[in-house]
């Protein structure tokens, strides 16, 4: 899933990266580093597909592998 299409996700659950962030206890532009792909923070991307119900692999299928 691209980056976009993860933050619309996040529109529409009315969840924003920022709050994430703070929850995780880390900068706001990890989040979307993470949200983006440039970064892989597995505890981050847990967080996120946490907050959408959805699994890590859902929004991540191509880059799971690669953990």
């Amino acid at each position: 899933m691209k980056g976009y299409e993860i933050r619309q996700l996040m529109k529409d659950a009315n969840v924003q990266p920022w709050q994430i962030a703070d929850e995780m206890g880390v900068k706001r532009p990890t989040v979307s580093q993470v949200i983006h792909g440039v970064r892989s923070n597995p505890r981050i991307r847990l967080a996120i597909a946490q907050s959408l119900n959805k699994q890590v692999s859902d929004l991540w299928p191509d880059q799971e592998q690669k953990q």
